[in-house]
This record gives C-alpha cells, structure tokens and sequence, in this order.
C-alpha cells in the first residue's frame, strides 16, 4: 500500500474565493431561511434545490463568497449546528 503524498498537507486556497456549500435536511423553506439568515451579509446564490430519492430530505447548493477561512468555518458551523439540518458539505 503507497503511502498518501498528500497526507497532512492543507489545500492552498487564494481569498476571497467563492465557495459552494451543500446543505442537506428539511424542510425547504427552513433551509432557505437558514441560508438567508445566515448569508445575510454575505453575497451568496442558491444554485439548486434536489430532493433526496424517497423525498425524505432535500439538498440546497449554495454558493458565498468567503473572504478567509475562518469566514468559511463559520458560515459551516452555523448552517451545520441548525436542528433542521442533516449535513453540510
């Protein structure tokens, strides 16, 4: 088994930069006004909204602009901590 070259190394990435997040739960429209909510500040796009296979969930592609990634950790913190929400990607 080759070990990994990349192990450990974090990706060099140039800010501001935009961003996508993937925003997994339910329902819609709390997750579009978590995102709002959220982003208010922030100049950010909602890209797609999909619903999972057996329609339980529905997944909402956002795109922000982060200025660094501490911006970046915080928008994730707080759509991932919402009750609403299942993951974040």
């Amino acid at each position: 088994m080759q070990d990994d070259p990349f192990a450990g190394q974090k990706p060099e990435i140039e800010y501001p930069t935009e961003w996508g997040f993937r925003v997994v739960g339910t329902p819609e429209s709390e997750l579009r006004a978590l995102i709002a909510e959220t982003l208010a500040d922030d100049t950010h796009h909602i890209q797609d909204v999909q619903p999972s296979s057996k329609g339980n969930y529905v997944s909402v592609r956002v795109t922000v602009t982060v200025q660094d990634e501490m911006h970046r950790n915080r928008i994730y913190d707080a759509l991932s901590q919402a009750p609403a929400v299942k993951m974040v990607l």
